[in-house]
């Protein structure tokens, strides 16, 4: 009688643990990548895009060399605006998120839905033109992997798109998932440079992003991103086992290290400057 009565007690005690755990580790991820993503899309618009409205676009080859094509108008167009469009989407797409918004302002939801996808398109459309067009400085591995990814940018823009257009709100809701996380890529690409800056000293980064290290990047700032939002798509159906609860936990806890890291590296050397002078002076 006593251990039939305590055992389960304890079970719901470790399972309510496991929640708590999860609740405010992902409130600490999220509210820490939301401020890196506002930092980081001021940063572009405060570099990138003002560079280029100033027609003083030459100034890009100081933050990422080989963007500037002065011979080429098509490839400079379409960089500036796979910046100008990828700045405001990562905002557009947590907004998005958000459930009170999704629920009880539907129709600012659905606005605001076709713009991000506009931009969405828009994005993944401007880097493949460049890439075409131009190339990256890292060359061919560098060319598959952001073409890859612009691909299936637009891909999953279009999916979400036509699937709330037919009225599959279920359906919709998952490639708005997929397309999210793939909407954070270019944003975690930072974050995962920063991060290997700060604890590697730049191991096997090479100037022309051509180290081992630069290699694996190009794919992994995308595709475990899709790995995760699957697994998210199916949390429902797992999430009995409080284990799994602590699992991600430990998992939220490591990204939190790797945002704050992240983004302390790159606002301090590269995007303060920029943000200072633009937004506050």
């Amino acid at each position: 009688m006593y251990t039939t009565d305590i055992m389960p007690n304890k079970k719901r005690t470790f399972a309510s643990i496991g929640v708590i755990c999860i609740r405010y580790t992902s409130v600490l991820v999220y509210i820490t990548a939301i401020v890196s993503m506002v930092l980081f899309s001021m940063y572009i618009c405060s570099f990138y895009v003002y560079a280029f409205i100033n027609r003083d676009s030459i100034r890009w080859e100081a933050g990422l060399p080989g963007l500037y094509f002065p011979r080429s108008p098509i490839a400079e167009w379409s960089i500036w605006l796979h910046f100008i469009a990828g700045s405001i989407i990562m905002i557009l797409g947590y907004i998005q998120l958000i459930p009170i918004i999704r629920i009880r302002f539907i129709n600012f939801h659905r606005w605001i839905g076709r713009l991000y996808v506009i931009l969405c398109g828009i994005t993944a459309v401007g880097g493949v033109f460049f890439i075409l067009l131009k190339g990256t400085i890292g060359g061919i591995i560098m060319n598959i992997g952001f073409l890859l990814y612009g691909i299936l940018l637009l891909f999953c823009a279009l999916k979400t798109y036509l699937t709330v257009k037919h009225k599959q709100f279920v359906v919709h809701r998952i490639w708005a998932i997929r397309l999210f996380s793939l909407v954070i890529g270019s944003w975690l690409y930072r974050m995962y440079y920063g991060f290997w800056f700060f604890s590697m000293d730049g191991l096997e980064h090479e100037l022309d992003f051509t180290g081992w290290f630069d290699k694996i990047m190009v794919f992994f700032f995308y595709i475990p991103n899709l790995v995760v939002a699957e697994v998210f798509l199916r949390y429902d159906r797992i999430k009995a086992h409080p284990f799994l609860n602590f699992l991600f936990s430990f998992l939220f806890l490591f990204l939190f290290v790797i945002f704050l890291l992240g983004t302390y590296h790159f606002y301090k050397y590269y995007w303060s400057y920029y943000i200072k002078n633009e937004f506050f002076f």
